[in-house]
């Protein structure tokens, strides 16, 4: 099973007892359908970014959910069908978490690749091209050029 975060907005005019059913109805499903539902959070009622449905602000609700493919498209199925919810939106949160650990494991790589480079070459001093910068000619200045000519 895996973890979900679903994001649903509720139209501003709905009464708080249509959206505590919407919630209820939400938490049955979840169970129906051997899932387990973690936190329903109501964040409040907020200003859209922009207009939906001819609505400028929502109520957003957070659910957080363990579960599978079946029951993220049934829930997704019954809030299209809903009137009062006007958006959701269900994140696979394993999928970032995931992405989290890959990334932690590359930059460890590459600072323990850097470590071993640092002990590897010796301090600028002690390399034979130190004074030469990298084996490149620098420009003469006018006083060298004429000095020689």
């Amino acid at each position: 099973m895996s973890k979900y975060e679903l994001v649903y907005l509720v139209a501003p005019d709905t009464p708080e007892e249509r959206q505590a059913d919407i919630a209820e109805r939400l938490k049955s499903y979840i169970q129906q359908l051997n899932g387990t539902l973690e936190s329903l959070d109501l964040w409040e009622k907020r200003r859209l970014a922009y207009e939906i449905k001819k609505f400028q602000e929502a109520f957003y609700f957070v659910a957080r959910f363990e579960g599978d493919g079946k029951l993220v498209d049934e829930l997704e199925r019954r809030l299209r069908v809903a009137d009062e919810v006007i958006r959701f939106i269900t994140i696979r949160k394993d999928d970032e978490i995931k992405i989290m650990e890959k990334r932690q494991r590359y930059y460890k790589s590459r600072r323990e690749g850097l470590e071993k480079r640092k002990k590897k070459s010796p301090p600028p001093a002690e390399r034979p091209d130190a004074g030469h910068h990298g084996g490149r000619s620098r420009a003469k200045t006018e006083n060298e050029v004429s000095s020689h000519e």
